[in-house]
């Protein structure tokens, strides 16, 4: 965690790319900001950073690190020096602000309310910019419009600047090729496996011998933290009443919104499907139309025809009597779909050939293109009246619900005053929320989790068109699962790791003969296998993800059996490399867009970070108080 960490801190191009996100995430979240104080955590070339602007990124980017991370210690924080990393960020932010007015990239005040207008964390029920909204949201964070307005032209200005820079980054032809070559080629490898399940009848596990593995591993047998929630939800679908709907308003909005409900038209079929390889000789092909035929002659009626599609039917449809359902043009390949739609309700066609096989097809039902009657959408018309109805609400109700819950009101008495409906979760973990709160960023997750037992959270979550109001009905902390409850596992894995070693002295007794005679035993040359094509990136089909595995195969000599076996889910493997196969210059056609694009953005970040160095060894930083930086 720690390295991927300070990776990510050195990505300078992705950390300024991506502030305006960086900034948005800041004001949501961090109730407990202050303005902070006038004075300054810096100067860069005389320009001030303020302890408020500090406060705020470091708010945010503590915010975002947990997000990724889940669990961040007060001496990880120490290990990665985050407070410095901050300040750092500020500083070259700073920098890059001031290069830009020098080189003249300005940001105008339309840009900036233009980028303001498109986040998403400031959009109303109606998915556009809410100015309340906004300042609601501002105010929350003690800031004003003005603040907030100045530190986005900056980060916005920033962004211009390396853009600017980026398109300087000049990229050679024979420089991404070769890393195309590098990414593409492909290795073939021998291999000779030692299969766990070979070993494993040789391991027997006494109780004994299972509760000292459980003691000394008891870690691997943690539950989670869970928790539960009741929660309030506040979109136009919650909130929506479609049986309250009128008959008026259905008919006023209907007739306003034609287009809405327009349809292409549609078939409804069944099919008996024969299959034939699209490419099968002749005489394959004439044994299916010949097998299709004689089914079309015993099919007296449309009624015979589902029950002929279950007995005969090779497609997945079969067991539902090959019903397809409706469809409109393009849902089908296409000499299916004309036949479809060339017949009439009732008719059976003649056998129709695509590219899976022969087909016969009835049309039950077909509707013409237009717009369908009210009566045949008014459950559509009914729920979007209904929403329509409930966004001009949601706001008004969360804001009532909000003030209930700051005077201390659980939600089921929020739900009954402002009759709403309660809904609540099953018992989720940390790591997978509950379906229905999908769209919940991780970092809400984690704050729930944070929460005592039925703790209501005062302030709104953002979730896919609009808020939920939780609290928590349940706070489980994680706990060790009693041995007797995982005794089947543990027992499983002391097997598996018993045979794994078996396996491993095997292989090793193996490599050892062959380097010792140059062969392999006759009886393991019979074991020998060759492996797909696979790439450096270590994805070896039939044996997942193994990265040393294939790197060692790309760097071995042609026909060179390796010195190691390698440890795959199943098993061990002694190997060597077959093949090399380089990739075609077509292929190279194909991706040299893609991979010209991708060096110029790779040295594009090179030439930013350069930028910034150079830029920092000529300006002026001062640190007012460096014990603020301590820990």
């Amino acid at each position: 965690m720690l390295e991927a960490m300070r990776k990510n801190a050195q990505s300078w191009g992705v950390k300024i790319i991506f502030g305006v996100i960086i900034l948005v995430f800041v004001f949501w979240g961090v109730g407990s900001m202050t303005k902070g104080k006038t004075s300054a955590m810096a100067y860069v070339n005389g320009n001030p950073i303020s302890f408020a602007q500090y406060k705020r990124q470091y708010e945010g980017d503590m915010q975002r690190l947990k997000e990724q991370f889940h669990e961040v210690t007060d001496e990880t924080l120490k290990q990665i020096d985050f407070k410095r990393q901050v300040l750092d960020q500020l500083i070259d932010q700073s920098l890059l602000d001031q290069a830009a007015k020098q080189a003249g990239v300005t940001v105008s005040d339309a840009e900036v309310r233009d980028a303001i207008a498109s986040i998403k964390a400031f959009h109303g029920a109606n998915g556009r910019f809410d100015p309340d909204l906004y300042r609601r949201v501002l105010l929350a964070q003690k800031m004003t419009p003005g603040e907030f307005e100045d530190s986005f032209r900056r980060n916005v200005t920033a962004q211009k600047m390396l853009s600017h820079l980026a398109t300087t980054a000049v990229v050679s032809e024979a420089e991404a090729k070769d890393i195309f070559t590098f990414a593409r080629e492909e290795a073939k490898a021998d291999y000779v496996a030692f299969p766990l399940d070979a070993y494993l009848d040789k391991i027997q596990v006494t109780d004994e011998e299972a509760q000292a593995y459980y003691k000394k591993n008891e870690a691997r047998y943690q539950a989670p933290a869970m928790a539960q929630l009741a929660y309030l939800e506040f979109t136009p679908e919650a909130l929506a009443k479609p049986d309250e709907v009128t008959e008026a308003e259905a008919k006023a909005y209907y007739d306003a919104h034609q287009s809405e409900f327009h349809q292409d038209a549609m078939v409804r079929a069944r099919h008996i499907l024969i299959k034939v390889p699209e490419n099968a000789p002749a005489d394959v092909a004439a044994k299916a139309l010949k097998k299709i035929e004689d089914i079309r002659a015993h099919i007296k009626s449309p009624k015979d025809f589902a029950a002929a599609a279950q007995k005969y039917s090779e497609g997945p449809s079969a067991k539902v009597g090959g019903d397809l359902g409706w469809f409109s043009r393009g849902s089908m390949v296409k000499p299916f779909e004309d036949a479809a739609f060339a017949l009439k309700p009732g008719e059976i066609s003649e056998p129709v050939r695509t590219s899976f096989g022969y087909h016969l097809i009835l049309v039950e039902e077909k509707k013409p293109e237009g717009v369908p009657p009210l009566k045949d959408v008014i459950q559509d018309v009914d729920r979007k009246v209904a929403e329509d109805k409930a966004s001009g609400k949601v706001s008004d109700l969360l804001d009532e619900a909000l003030a209930r819950a700051a005077s201390g009101q659980k939600l089921d008495a929020i739900a009954k005053s402002l009759n709403i409906p309660l809904h609540t979760t099953k018992p989720f973990s940390q790591d997978e929320p509950p379906e229905e709160l999908s769209s919940l960023a991780q970092a809400d997750v984690n704050t729930i989790f944070g929460l005592k037992q039925d703790e209501v959270y005062t302030t709104p979550l953002a979730v896919e068109g609009g808020y939920v109001l939780v609290q928590r009905t349940l706070a489980r902390d994680a706990a060790i699962r009693p041995f007797k409850e995982v005794r089947d596992q543990v027992v499983a894995q002391v097997r598996q790791e018993g045979a794994l070693k078996l396996a491993q002295t095997a292989a090793k007794a193996v490599l050892a003969e062959l380097q010792k005679t140059g062969s392999l035993p006759a009886d393991v040359k019979a074991r020998v296998h060759t492996t797909q094509p696979f790439t450096r990136q270590g994805l070896i089909p039939g044996m997942g993800t193994n990265e040393k595995l294939a790197q060692a195969v790309f760097s071995a000599p042609k026909d060179s059996w390796l010195p190691e076996a390698f440890t795959v889910p199943g098993g061990v493997l002694i190997v060597r490399r077959a093949e090399l196969i380089e990739p075609s210059d077509a292929d190279w056609q194909k991706s040299r867009g893609f991979f010209l694009q991708t060096l110029r953005q790779r040295k594009a970040e090179q030439l930013i970070t350069a930028v910034v160095a150079e830029l920092r060894s000529k300006a002026k930083i001062e640190i007012p108080n460096p014990s603020l930086l301590q820990y």
